[in-house]
């Protein structure tokens, strides 16, 4: 039987099984504006060990949500967090704990590079989990199906069904990229423990779509979803032709499914005005025949904080892009840091320069 994942405020007693403090208070905040929803969450624990512990804050989250900022209040005091560097924001972290300070550190999930200091962080945090879970291996499998020859007439798709994580999450990512023309590739992620990079990943590699069964939700309507898009034909070669002066988010457009909906950010050039509008078109293939429409979007004023917003998912999207390459490693970071959006380059840090707590 597998232990099931503890998410909210964790700790890691040496030893023993992690587990979450308790929760005794929540407070949820919402804003909507047309298709857009602004969510800020307090979420009240208690520290109920003896002496101040060093805690792991999980927290579940939608694959295309975008977390603004995190602050904490610890004995009346608050330390907010500011997205820096990765390797900046935990020194400023280490140094701030050894010397008995406080802290808070919060950086994206994503594939880590093996060397010793990530060797020592994995086996100490094997050491205190509790499950019986065998070894994941995606790659061999991905390879072997790829590897078949495909059935003259027929299309190849693939279901990936996983409740974990892997070692080689990039390996795995290119191989489905480069057969993407032979199969498309659609994931189901199970359980809270799963890896959502990976499960998101690959189906967008893939061409496919991704779903998640967290613990105790039925999968029979999600999956039944799933395998109908799996039979459906879908739109493909999904392209739009701008100005040059307008640059899009995501540059590659997945493949659509019936009922799907396509966000697309363009970025405007500096020093560009575009108060006359833009036209655009948007191409695609569907059933082997090629379509286009041409859609004339209007310039509008900003109307009560709503580009803020636009503004955000738009960067979150060029991040997730530049992720991608070393190539625009320079650049993510700067942008990173510019927005205040995590990226695998960059991490949250807080640090609360008044004195230890208590003081």
């Amino acid at each position: 039987m597998k232990s099931r994942c503890p998410c909210g405020l964790v700790i890691h007693p040496k030893g023993l099984t992690a587990r979450s403090l308790p929760l005794k208070r929540v407070e949820l905040s919402i804003e909507s504006r047309c298709v857009l929803a602004s969510v800020e969450a307090v979420l009240v624990y208690e520290n109920d060990e003896s002496s101040p512990v060093e805690v792991e804050f999980v927290m579940p989250l939608e694959a295309n949500a975008v977390v603004t900022g995190l602050s904490v209040q610890l004995d009346g005091r608050t330390v907010r967090g500011e997205v820096k560097g990765k390797e900046e924001a935990k020194d400023d972290y280490d140094d701030a704990i050894s010397s008995g300070g406080t802290a808070v550190f919060g950086e994206q999930e994503g594939s880590k590079r093996y060397d010793s200091d990530s060797l020592a962080k994995a086996t100490s945090y094997a050491s205190k989990m509790n499950a019986d879970m065998m070894g994941t291996d995606v790659l061999s499998p991905l390879e072997h199906i790829f590897r078949i020859p495909l059935v003259l007439g027929l299309s190849r798709q693939v279901v990936l069904l996983t409740d974990g994580a892997v070692g080689n999450t990039a390996s795995v990512l290119q191989c489905v990229r480069d057969h993407c023309d032979k199969a498309r590739v659609f994931t189901i992620g199970i359980g809270s423990g799963v890896s959502s990079e990976l499960v998101t990943g690959v189906a967008a590699a893939g061409g496919g779509k991704a779903v998640f069964v967290r613990n105790g939700e039925r999968m029979q309507g999600k999956i039944l979803k799933l395998m109908s898009d799996v039979i459906s034909p879908c739109f493909t070669d999904v392209t739009v032709m701008k100005p040059e002066c307008v640059h899009v988010f995501p540059s590659k457009l997945p493949r659509l499914f019936p009922n799907d909906r396509l966000v697309v950010y363009g970025i405007v050039a500096p020093s560009t005005s575009v108060d006359d509008g833009v036209t655009i078109s948007l191409s695609y293939k569907f059933r082997e025949k090629s379509y286009s429409h041409d859609l004339s979007l209007a310039h509008t004023q900003e109307e009560g904080g709503l580009s803020d917003w636009i503004h955000k998912l738009a960067c979150s999207s060029v991040l997730s892009e530049w992720e991608q390459t070393e190539d625009k490693k320079t650049e993510c970071v700067q942008l990173s840091c510019d927005t205040n959006l995590v990226c695998i380059h960059t991490a949250l840090v807080g640090v609360d320069t008044g004195g230890k707590i208590g003081e």
